[in-house]
């Protein structure tokens, strides 16, 4: 279990959390929601050891993230940021190399890095040029670099954890639904996600587990169906949204209910 406990950040003489209380389970899908600036960057980076909270305690499986060596957390917990900046001219393989560096190199590294390719619908992209890629493809890229880095849901009888800050965001549709379906699997098999999420659709449809934040404050925590309310919803984005409702006029709306199975 991921657990934070009464957790506070400062950045900047700007209170940032604010008392942040969280959970999160192996085997569900966590999706953190909320609008930009609320503090769910933070809190991610908080969980996977960047970054020191200023009071509270934040818990890997048991253990103090802040007492874990570097080389411990890369082993439980696999990040995808937001955006990667590579300065200089990697291949895809180089990239995928930089998710297996914290191990002794292997006869099966390049079956490793193919299987991720695969995953993420890279397949053959070993010799690409990073930079010469689109933005969905970056994403989906160092996507397959932290499956590299975190190759089975569970190690040694426990599990392991995806913190992903909005894996999605650069995908079009098709590769929005088989990265979440990705998640799922790797929850289904006992692993842990934690996912930072913008799409309220794509969060009901996928998520177990949902944190509403704002103003660096847990305003709601719950099932989709508990959280994903009017009322919860006008709460954290300070608009009024109609949840399962038709829209009133013959605006068309799209669904990707449709396509999960």
């Amino acid at each position: 279990m991921i657990e934070i406990r009464n957790m506070s950040v400062t950045l900047s003489g700007r209170a940032v959390l604010k008392d942040v209380a969280l959970q999160a389970v192996p085997g569900a899908l966590t999706a953190i929601c909320g609008p930009n600036g609320c503090g769910k960057t933070t809190t991610l980076k908080a969980i996977a050891g960047d970054l020191a909270p200023d009071q509270g305690v934040v818990e890997i499986n048991g253990e103090t993230v802040a007492e874990l060596a570097p080389w411990r957390l890369a082993q439980m917990r696999g990040v995808l940021p937001q955006s990667s900046n590579l300065a200089f001219p990697f291949t895809v393989a180089e990239v995928l190399r930089m998710g297996l560096s914290g191990r002794a190199h292997r006869a099966d590294d390049r079956a490793t890095m193919e299987k991720a390719l695969g995953a993420v619908d890279l397949h053959g992209f070993e010799g690409r040029f990073y930079q010469e890629l689109s933005g969905g493809e970056q994403q989906r890229v160092q996507l397959a670099r932290v499956l590299c880095q975190i190759e089975a849901p569970v190690a040694h009888g426990k599990p392991r954890w995806l913190l992903l800050d909005e894996p999605v965001a650069s995908l079009d549709i098709l590769h929005q639904l088989a990265i979440m379906r990705l998640a799922r699997d790797f929850c289904r098999a006992g692993g842990g996600v934690i996912a930072i999420m913008h799409d309220l659709n794509l969060t009901a449809l996928f998520a177990d587990h949902v944190v509403l934040m704002r103003e660096g404050r847990v305003i709601a925590a719950g099932s989709p169906k508990d959280t994903i309310t009017d009322d919860n919803l006008h709460a954290v984005f300070a608009t009024r949204l109609s949840v399962s409702q038709k829209p009133k006029d013959d605006t068309p709306f799209v669904l990707p209910h449709s396509a999960v199975s």
